[in-house]
């Protein structure tokens, strides 16, 4: 599946380009136009990410940015939390996923849950390795970023 760009509607068009202004780069898109109501993000053909206000905004979505190095995920979290965004998951393994998943989570200034990920080998994992044991005390709480998908709940 190949996304061409994706909107997202913000409350405050100047806070939120603060946020993105400074993870552009790292995650290989470019600022490419800027109006009252609107910033446009690409790779220098089009958008591939764009941020408005034409829309009432909205908080809870999450994106994710793959980039190439696990480099470029720690620079995201340290980029991210010094503009304006608040830590939801340090750089690390995520082993509920599988074994090759490094990532990295920033709640962005409109609530929205903005992740990168670095696969560090590309070679498939099978199954199992997907499927992590869920024990009360590795369970995602309400305040986590998302449900305990691909894991066996375990008591």
């Amino acid at each position: 599946m190949k996304l061409a760009h994706i909107g997202v509607p913000v409350k405050d068009l100047n806070l939120s380009k603060v946020f993105y202004d400074a993870i552009a780069s790292i995650v290989d898109l470019e600022i490419m136009d800027v109006h009252d109501d609107f910033a446009g993000y690409g790779d220098g053909d089009s958008y591939r990410f764009y941020i408005h206000t034409g829309k009432e905004a909205i908080s809870g979505l999450h994106l994710c940015f793959e980039v190439d190095t696990k480099e470029k995920v720690d620079s995201f979290y340290e980029v991210a939390l010094s503009s304006r965004g608040s830590g939801n998951g340090a750089p690390g393994i995520r082993q509920q996923y599988n074994s090759n998943y490094y990532a990295a989570f920033v709640i962005d200034p409109d609530g929205n849950n903005i992740e990168t990920v670095c696969y560090l080998n590309k070679e498939p994992v099978s199954p199992e390795e997907l499927t992590e044991k869920v024990t009360p005390q590795n369970r995602h709480d309400e305040t986590d970023w998302g449900p305990d998908v691909g894991r066996e709940i375990v008591d």
